[in-house]
C-alpha cells in the first residue's frame, strides 16, 4: 500500500511539473482534454504459424468487426503480401511491422485473394486510447459549441476564437479510427461553423477533437439513430 501511495503521489507531482510548463508566463490558464492513443492496430486475427507456414504472406482468418479493417477490401483468407512496399512473408512479420506503426498513419496494404491482387491505403486504428487533462494558455481560447448531442443525423459545430485561425477538426471512434474530418468555414473574424454528417455511421460513442491557433479540444459525441 505505501509503495502505491508514493507512486500516486509521484505522478502528481510529475503532472503538476508538466502542467507548470505548459502553462508558465500565463495570466490565465484552462484545462483541456486530449485523446492519447497507442499501439496501432489494423483489426484483423490471422492464422498461426504451423497454420500459415506454407503461404508466403500472412492470412487473415477473422476480420474485426468496428475495425479500420472492417470498412476495406479485407475479407477472411485474404493474404497480406506488402505493408508500405515491405515484403510480408508470414503472420510474424506482418504483427512485427504494425507494432512499428504509430495509430492514424497511412499505410498501403498489398494483398492476394485467389489469383489477383490488390492493394489499397488505409489509416491504422489504435488498440488503446487514453483521455489527459493538459493545461493550456487562455489569452487566446477556442470555444467549441456542438449540438445536438445525442446526434442523429448531422452535428453542428461551431468555434469561437480570439484570434483568425485555421480551425479543423477530426471525428474518431472509440479505437482511434477517423472516421470524419475537415476544416471549418469562416463565418466571421472569430467565429468558424460546419456540419458534420453522421447518418452513415453506425450508433456509439465518438471523439471529436478540434484544434488550431495552438490549442486542441475533445468533446465526447454520441451516435443514436
Amino acid at each position: 500500500m505505501r509503495k502505491i501511495t508514493l507512486l500516486f503521489a509521484l505522478s502528481l507531482l510529475v503532472t503538476s511539473m508538466a502542467y507548470a510548463q505548459s502553462s508558465e508566463g500565463c495570466q490565465k490558464t484552462c484545462t483541456v482534454e486530449r485523446v492519447l492513443y497507442k499501439d496501432a492496430f489494423l483489426g484483423i486475427k490471422m492464422y498461426g504459424p504451423c497454420e500459415s507456414k506454407q503461404e508466403k504472406g500472412a492470412i487473415i482468418r477473422e476480420v474485426v468487426e468496428g475495425t479500420v479493417a472492417a470498412n476495406t477490401m479485407l475479407q477472411e483468407s485474404d493474404v497480406i503480401t506488402y505493408l508500405n512496399d515491405v515484403r510480408i512473408h508470414n503472420n510474424i512479420q506482418m504483427a512485427k511491422a504494425i507494432k512499428a506503426l504509430q495509430p492514424n498513419q497511412l499505410v498501403n496494404i498489398a494483398f492476394r485473394r485467389g489469383d489477383k491482387h490488390y492493394n489499397f491505403d488505409v489509416r491504422l486504428g489504435a488498440r488503446h486510447k487514453e483521455v489527459v487533462l493538459e493545461e493550456v494558455c487562455c489569452e487566446s481560447p477556442i470555444t467549441v459549441d456542438v449540438h445536438p448531442n445525442p446526434v442523429k443525423t448531422s452535428l453542428s459545430l461551431a468555434v469561437n476564437t480570439t484570434t483568425k485561425a485555421k480551425i479543423q477538426y477530426q471525428l474518431s471512434s472509440m479505437k482511434g479510427v477517423i472516421v470524419k474530418a475537415g476544416q471549418l468555414r469562416e463565418h466571421t473574424k472569430n467565429l468558424t461553423e460546419t456540419q458534420i454528417g453522421v447518418e452513415d455511421l453506425p450508433d456509439g460513442i465518438y471523439i471529436l477533437k478540434v484544434y488550431g491557433n495552438n490549442v486542441s479540444v475533445t468533446k465526447k459525441i454520441v451516435v443514436k439513430h
